[in-house]
Protein backbone atom coordinates (compact mmCIF):
# COMPACT_ATOMS: atom_id res chain seq x y z
CA UNK A 1 0.00 0.00 0.00
CA UNK A 2 2.66 2.48 1.09
CA UNK A 3 4.51 2.25 -1.96
CA UNK A 4 1.45 3.40 -4.41
CA UNK A 5 1.52 6.66 -1.94
CA UNK A 6 5.56 7.09 -2.78
CA UNK A 7 6.98 9.44 -5.19
CA UNK A 8 6.76 12.83 -5.87
CA UNK A 9 3.76 15.15 -5.38
CA UNK A 10 2.29 18.79 -6.02
CA UNK A 11 0.28 19.97 -3.78
CA UNK A 12 -1.77 23.11 -3.28
CA UNK A 13 -4.22 25.14 -1.13
CA UNK A 14 -6.09 27.87 -2.03
CA UNK A 15 -6.84 31.04 0.15
CA UNK A 16 -10.07 32.95 -0.92
CA UNK A 17 -10.00 36.94 -1.19
CA UNK A 18 -11.08 38.75 1.62
CA UNK A 19 -12.41 42.34 1.23
CA UNK A 20 -13.64 44.09 4.96
CA UNK A 21 -14.42 47.26 6.00
CA UNK A 22 -13.55 48.62 9.67
CA UNK A 23 -16.20 48.41 11.85
CA UNK A 24 -17.64 50.89 14.43
CA UNK A 25 -19.53 48.88 16.51
CA UNK A 26 -16.79 46.02 17.14
CA UNK A 27 -13.82 48.28 16.59
CA UNK A 28 -12.27 45.88 14.10
CA UNK A 29 -12.25 44.66 10.72
CA UNK A 30 -14.24 41.37 10.41
CA UNK A 31 -13.38 38.08 8.92
CA UNK A 32 -15.06 36.96 5.98
CA UNK A 33 -15.34 34.80 2.76
CA UNK A 34 -13.64 32.25 5.67
CA UNK A 35 -11.34 34.64 6.91
CA UNK A 36 -11.91 34.87 10.90
CA UNK A 37 -10.03 37.93 13.37
CA UNK A 38 -8.48 37.02 16.33
CA UNK A 39 -8.72 38.97 20.05
CA UNK A 40 -6.62 41.58 18.65
CA UNK A 41 -8.35 42.77 15.91
CA UNK A 42 -5.80 40.32 13.59
CA UNK A 43 -7.46 39.24 10.69
CA UNK A 44 -6.48 35.51 10.08
CA UNK A 45 -7.39 32.30 7.34
CA UNK A 46 -5.72 29.22 8.75
CA UNK A 47 -6.16 26.08 6.71
CA UNK A 48 -3.60 22.33 6.37
CA UNK A 49 -1.90 20.50 3.93
CA UNK A 50 -3.55 17.08 5.10
CA UNK A 51 -0.45 14.86 4.95
CA UNK A 52 -2.53 12.11 7.37
CA UNK A 53 -2.10 9.39 4.71
CA UNK A 54 1.84 9.61 4.44
CA UNK A 55 2.00 9.40 8.39
CA UNK A 56 -0.29 6.35 8.62
CA UNK A 57 1.72 4.52 6.16
CA UNK A 58 5.34 5.56 8.08
CA UNK A 59 6.11 7.40 5.11
CA UNK A 60 8.28 10.94 5.12
CA UNK A 61 7.36 13.76 3.27
CA UNK A 62 10.74 15.69 1.77
CA UNK A 63 10.30 19.12 1.20
CA UNK A 64 11.64 20.10 -2.18
CA UNK A 65 9.86 23.65 -3.17
CA UNK A 66 7.51 25.92 -0.97
CA UNK A 67 5.47 28.69 -2.74
CA UNK A 68 3.10 31.62 -2.71
CA UNK A 69 1.19 33.31 -5.65
CA UNK A 70 -0.91 36.33 -4.94
CA UNK A 71 -3.78 36.41 -7.19
CA UNK A 72 -3.88 40.67 -7.81
CA UNK A 73 -2.63 43.92 -5.93
CA UNK A 74 -3.07 44.36 -2.01
CA UNK A 75 -5.59 48.32 -1.58
CA UNK A 76 -6.34 49.74 1.57
CA UNK A 77 -9.18 51.95 0.84
CA UNK A 78 -9.20 55.64 2.89
CA UNK A 79 -5.60 54.97 4.44
CA UNK A 80 -4.62 57.50 7.03
CA UNK A 81 -0.88 59.22 7.05
CA UNK A 82 0.38 56.83 9.58
CA UNK A 83 -1.53 53.39 7.66
CA UNK A 84 1.06 50.29 7.98
CA UNK A 85 -0.13 46.79 6.64
CA UNK A 86 1.80 43.60 8.32
CA UNK A 87 1.48 40.18 6.14
CA UNK A 88 2.96 36.77 7.77
CA UNK A 89 2.39 33.68 5.58
CA UNK A 90 3.29 30.79 7.47
CA UNK A 91 3.58 27.02 6.81
CA UNK A 92 4.22 25.10 10.22
CA UNK A 93 4.72 21.99 12.36
CA UNK A 94 2.32 23.30 14.88
CA UNK A 95 -0.83 24.68 14.81
CA UNK A 96 0.07 28.69 15.91
CA UNK A 97 -2.41 31.57 17.46
CA UNK A 98 -2.55 34.39 14.77
CA UNK A 99 -2.80 37.20 18.04
CA UNK A 100 0.86 35.49 19.47
CA UNK A 101 2.23 35.38 16.05
CA UNK A 102 1.17 39.48 15.08
CA UNK A 103 2.02 40.60 18.84
CA UNK A 104 5.60 38.79 17.90
CA UNK A 105 5.45 40.71 14.67
CA UNK A 106 5.51 43.96 16.44
CA UNK A 107 8.87 43.31 18.02
CA UNK A 108 10.50 42.01 14.86
CA UNK A 109 9.80 38.03 15.83
CA UNK A 110 8.23 35.67 13.91
CA UNK A 111 7.48 32.06 14.64
CA UNK A 112 10.68 30.16 14.36
CA UNK A 113 12.52 32.77 15.56
CA UNK A 114 14.89 33.22 19.12
CA UNK A 115 11.28 34.83 20.77
CA UNK A 116 8.73 32.31 20.04
CA UNK A 117 8.10 29.22 20.81
CA UNK A 118 8.67 27.54 17.81
CA UNK A 119 12.02 25.66 16.60
CA UNK A 120 12.89 26.89 13.34
CA UNK A 121 12.83 23.12 12.37
CA UNK A 122 8.87 23.61 12.72
CA UNK A 123 8.49 26.44 10.88
CA UNK A 124 8.56 25.15 6.88
CA UNK A 125 8.26 28.61 5.40
CA UNK A 126 7.42 32.43 6.73
CA UNK A 127 7.22 35.56 4.40
CA UNK A 128 7.21 38.65 6.26
CA UNK A 129 5.32 42.09 4.30
CA UNK A 130 5.36 45.65 5.58
CA UNK A 131 2.79 47.30 3.22
CA UNK A 132 2.51 50.98 2.97
CA UNK A 133 -0.45 53.40 0.84
CA UNK A 134 1.38 54.47 -2.20
CA UNK A 135 1.23 57.79 -3.86
CA UNK A 136 3.11 57.32 -7.03
CA UNK A 137 -0.30 55.85 -9.26
CA UNK A 138 -3.40 56.57 -10.27
CA UNK A 139 -4.67 54.76 -7.55
CA UNK A 140 -3.88 56.08 -4.03
CA UNK A 141 -4.91 52.70 -2.10
CA UNK A 142 -2.27 50.62 -3.79
CA UNK A 143 -0.41 48.92 -1.02
CA UNK A 144 3.43 48.78 -2.17
CA UNK A 145 5.63 46.74 0.14
CA UNK A 146 7.93 48.82 2.26
CA UNK A 147 10.10 45.88 3.75
CA UNK A 148 10.13 42.39 4.25
CA UNK A 149 12.03 39.15 4.45
CA UNK A 150 11.54 35.33 4.38
CA UNK A 151 12.84 32.65 6.05
CA UNK A 152 12.37 28.65 6.39
CA UNK A 153 13.60 24.84 7.43
CA UNK A 154 11.67 23.34 4.43
CA UNK A 155 13.04 20.29 6.66
CA UNK A 156 11.11 16.54 6.28
CA UNK A 157 8.61 15.78 7.87
CA UNK A 158 6.53 12.87 9.21
CA UNK A 159 3.87 15.22 10.63
CA UNK A 160 -0.36 14.65 9.87
CA UNK A 161 -0.50 18.16 8.82
CA UNK A 162 1.30 21.32 7.78
CA UNK A 163 -0.63 24.22 8.72
CA UNK A 164 -0.71 27.23 6.86
CA UNK A 165 -1.43 30.73 7.91
CA UNK A 166 -2.44 34.25 6.49
CA UNK A 167 -2.57 36.76 8.99
CA UNK A 168 -3.00 40.54 8.53
CA UNK A 169 -2.64 43.60 10.72
CA UNK A 170 -3.76 46.72 9.87
CA UNK A 171 -1.74 49.62 12.01
CA UNK A 172 -2.64 53.35 12.22
CA UNK A 173 -3.63 55.65 14.38
CA UNK A 174 -7.52 55.78 13.12
CA UNK A 175 -8.90 53.04 11.18
CA UNK A 176 -11.91 54.06 10.68
CA UNK A 177 -13.69 54.41 7.29
CA UNK A 178 -11.13 52.28 5.93
CA UNK A 179 -11.43 48.76 4.29
CA UNK A 180 -8.94 46.01 3.33
CA UNK A 181 -8.46 44.63 0.00
CA UNK A 182 -6.39 40.91 0.30
CA UNK A 183 -6.22 39.22 -2.70
CA UNK A 184 -7.27 35.20 -3.41
CA UNK A 185 -3.45 33.46 -2.80
CA UNK A 186 -2.21 29.88 -2.92
CA UNK A 187 -0.10 27.77 -1.25
CA UNK A 188 2.27 25.39 -3.80
CA UNK A 189 4.44 22.68 -2.52
CA UNK A 190 6.31 20.31 -4.08
CA UNK A 191 7.72 17.29 -2.04
CA UNK A 192 9.39 13.56 -2.70
CA UNK A 193 7.40 10.49 -0.51
CA UNK A 194 9.65 8.14 0.76
CA UNK A 195 10.14 5.56 2.85
CA UNK A 196 12.94 5.84 4.82
CA UNK A 197 15.27 3.58 7.04
CA UNK A 198 13.93 2.94 10.04
CA UNK A 199 16.66 4.29 12.34
CA UNK A 200 16.48 8.03 10.75
CA UNK A 201 12.70 7.47 10.63
CA UNK A 202 12.60 6.87 14.12
CA UNK A 203 14.59 9.74 15.05
CA UNK A 204 12.53 11.77 13.06
CA UNK A 205 9.44 10.98 14.82
CA UNK A 206 11.47 11.53 17.94
CA UNK A 207 12.13 14.96 17.52
CA UNK A 208 9.27 15.87 15.86
CA UNK A 209 7.73 14.51 19.32
CA UNK A 210 10.19 16.45 21.43
CA UNK A 211 9.48 19.86 19.70
CA UNK A 212 5.79 19.33 19.95
CA UNK A 213 5.48 18.93 23.75
CA UNK A 214 8.25 21.58 24.81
Amino acid sequence: MSRALEGQRMMTKDVPSCITAFSGVSNQFEGVNGWDNDTNGTLYYESYFDLSGYELSDLTTLIEMLQLQDSNAYYLLNPGPDSIITLVDVISEERLSPDTVSDLAQNGEYPGTMGSKQDFEQIKYCTVRGMLPQTDFASQTLLVNGYGGGYGSASPTTASKLWIYRIVRIGGTDLTGQTIVIPATRFIMGANIVKEAELPYLMRLKRSFELGTD
